[in-house]
């Protein structure tokens, strides 16, 4: 796109400033190169689909439309009808690290039990001190999970959503009393 951009650009300058036709040929064939190198995402296969169906099935089936929801895939919440305050949690663990904002609000929220759902791509459990951990979420927000959710269901990737550090869809709900009531609220 960008070199498509600078094309176009010395086209509308004129010729007599166009660099020679060597170069273009050169930064065009260059830009092919590393297109056809650079990995790029697998195509859906059938058996995708499946699992992909499989997970907002049980997603439509354990929560009411509208319950407020937390993840990494917002698409597959959006698609459930569930309720995603935050677009990427991705970003927004970034601006915590660089400052901009603080994760308290979010870690208070996560306490409370908030949130019906979170649905993260890791097992928080085996990757706690882990660099992928700490790349996705904050410590906080880790162990604001660990001790206010457990673990209700783990689904197996569709092959585009796969990475080698994303090993399943786990899906995260509060931890409850036998009395139904929250459990570790306020921690």
């Amino acid at each position: 796109i960008i070199l498509s951009s600078l094309f176009a650009a010395q086209i509308a300058l004129g010729t007599r400033e166009m660099p020679a036709a060597g170069i273009w040929v050169g930064v065009l064939a260059g830009a092919l190169l590393l297109g056809a190198l650079w990995p790029g995402f697998a195509a859906p296969k059938p058996g995708d689909a499946v699992r992909d169906r499989e997970m907002q099935a049980y997603l439509r089936s354990k929560f009411a439309p509208g319950t407020p929801a937390l993840g990494y895939y917002v698409g597959d919440l959006i698609r459930a009808g569930l309720d995603v305050p935050f677009t990427n949690l991705f970003h927004y663990s970034q601006l915590i690290r660089k400052g901009t904002c603080s994760d308290g609000n979010l870690v208070e929220q996560l306490r409370s039990h908030r949130y019906g759902v979170v649905l993260l791509d890791f097992n928080l459990k085996t990757h706690d001190d882990d660099y992928m951990a700490n790349f996705h979420l904050t410590a906080a927000t880790r162990r604001a999970i660990l001790d206010n959710y457990r673990v209700a269901a783990v689904f197996d990737l569709p092959g585009p959503e796969k990475r080698p550090v994303n090993d399943a869809a786990y899906v995260w709900v509060p931890r409850t009393t036998q009395s139904g009531e929250p459990e570790g609220k306020g921690r």
